[in-house]
């Protein structure tokens, strides 16, 4: 049988939001910015994955905001070389979400992204309405 089926892999270790129920908000000033996974341990991450045949899911998140890390792009792509069928999501806050970014996470090869903002008043932010305008515009 299969060990586990997911992996989350926290390639920066910070959030930019200010979630008043989280342990690691930037209000909450437990994590600073610039915590950075090497890329010596993605790599061994990566070589370990494919070399126990990992089929699960592979998340590009974990208690953070993944769209912090600029290398998130060519680190899909780099995992998507090496595990070709593993479903690849992400969950973010999408302050740093545009069209552009989004289009280029999926073509690197992740399958899903999910944005939440935790917004109290279910508002969007201005990012993602912008995201959701912008697609509707590609799509129509």
């Amino acid at each position: 049988g299969r060990i586990f089926k997911k992996i989350f892999i926290e390639t920066v270790s910070y959030c930019n939001n200010e979630c008043i129920f989280c342990p690691v908000s930037s209000k909450a000033g437990a994590r600073k910015p610039g915590n950075f996974m090497s890329e010596d341990l993605y790599a061994k991450i990566l070589k370990e994955l494919k070399d126990i045949s990992f089929k699960g899911s592979v998340a590009f998140h974990c208690n953070n905001e993944p769209l912090l890390d600029k290398r998130l792009v060519s680190w899909i792509l780099r995992a998507r070389g090496l595990l070709k069928t593993n479903y690849f999501y992400l969950y973010t806050n999408g302050i740093l979400m545009d069209i552009k970014l989004a289009n280029q996470l999926f073509d690197a090869g992740l399958n899903r992204i999910i944005i939440d903002n935790y917004n109290d008043e279910h508002e969007l932010v201005p990012s993602v309405r912008d995201v959701i305008k912008d697609s509707f515009l590609i799509r129509g």
